[in-house]
């Protein structure tokens, strides 16, 4: 007999960095091509999309919001920190992205990154803060930092570093997220607890700033006393989504870069590459995003090195109506993604 469960389709929306808009484009697709999922999983980026779904929940609404002048305005209001001289945050990744160990020391998350968002998104997404109650359901990915500030530069001496943290967004039924937690536990060899958290009644823009705040990239989120980092301690996150539905879309992401693949062996203690790898054996239909730094180089947030100022530059839009064009860019490119998905 076939197992019960809660949901037929369930999406996986695995994170795109700046590149967020791509996972409206797909959710758009699916409900225009009869194939809506029932429950959307985000991590990282892909939660500013799920926000968005949460609260637009129509194509034509959707569409709508990306070029208005809230969405606009918040998407280039991106203030970088003095963090971005070469000699600064870039020399720290670096430094320690060539460290062979799993995650040897207790890393400073708490003040090295590059840009400087608010705590409290309420007033930069004033049209997010209510979802419509005919909208899917939402699962967001975090992860709790297991150390203090002052630990910071230590030796980690096999102490957990990390927590995964689940935030259900709907009508999730809580007793199967706690089924995922009793069954599936983290590598015993990597930084992060075994044991999984539930995060319950987290307002919607809460825990979208808690998923995006990868390492690096932003301070940690600061909530209930705990700081949070993102979701890229579970970037593909199959077995909580086989444990949910029947139905499953899940992308298929490139490798991880040198850099990347290092950076989370140093922070998290394991091979990003090795779990993309451990993803793609699950039986899924594939939203193929493997070729989205090509197709989408150049955008919003792009990085490249100015060697005359000696620093790392992040590409910002110039204009509100070039910021427009790179949404539509990233939305036309999601959308793309699932019907090459459906030619398959």
């Amino acid at each position: 007999m076939a197992e019960v469960k809660p949901y037929n389709r369930v999406a996986v929306f695995s994170g795109g960095g700046s590149r967020f808009v791509m996972y409206c484009g797909m959710y758009v697709a699916m409900v225009e091509h009869n194939i809506r999922p029932d429950l959307i999983i985000s991590t990282c980026g892909a939660s500013i999309s799920v926000s968005i779904i949460r609260s637009f929940n129509t194509p034509e609404a959707i569409r709508e919001y990306l070029v208005s002048d809230e969405f606009l305005t918040a998407a280039m209001n991106t203030f970088l920190t003095n963090q971005t001289r070469l000699d600064r945050l870039p020399y720290y990744c670096i430094k320690h992205s060539k460290k062979k160990e799993n995650a040897p020391y207790l890393l400073d998350l708490f003040s090295k990154y590059f840009v400087d968002q608010p705590q409290n998104l309420d007033s930069k997404f004033p049209s997010l803060i209510k979802a419509l109650p005919e909208s899917p359901d939402m699962i967001t990915i975090g992860s709790e930092i297991c150390y203090t500030p002052d630990k910071t530069g230590k030796k980690r001496n096999g102490e957990k570093a990390f927590r995964k943290a689940l935030i259900p967004l709907g009508q999730v039924p809580v007793a199967y997220l706690n089924q995922y937690i009793d069954t599936y536990k983290e590598d015993a060899n990597s930084a992060v607890a075994p044991d999984t958290s539930l995060l319950l009644d987290v307002e919607p823009l809460r825990a979208m700033r808690i998923s995006t705040s990868d390492m690096f990239y932003m301070a940690p989120a600061f909530y209930k006393e705990k700081h949070y980092l993102g979701g890229a301690i579970d970037l593909i996150p199959t077995e909580l989504a086989s444990t949910l539905g029947n139905e499953l879309w899940i992308e298929h992401k490139a490798p991880y870069s040198a850099m990347e693949e290092g950076l989370v062996r140093a922070v998290f203690g394991y091979s990003g590459n090795a779990r993309l790898n451990t993803a793609a054996t699950v039986t899924a239909n594939r939203l193929d995003t493997s070729d989205m730094r090509s197709k989408l180089a150049g955008g919003y947030l792009s990085r490249k090195i100015n060697w005359r100022k000696f620093a790392l530059e992040i590409q910002l839009p110039v204009s509100k109506e070039d910021c427009k064009t790179q949404i539509l860019r990233q939305f036309d490119y999601g959308y793309q993604v699932v019907l090459n998905a459906l030619k398959q």
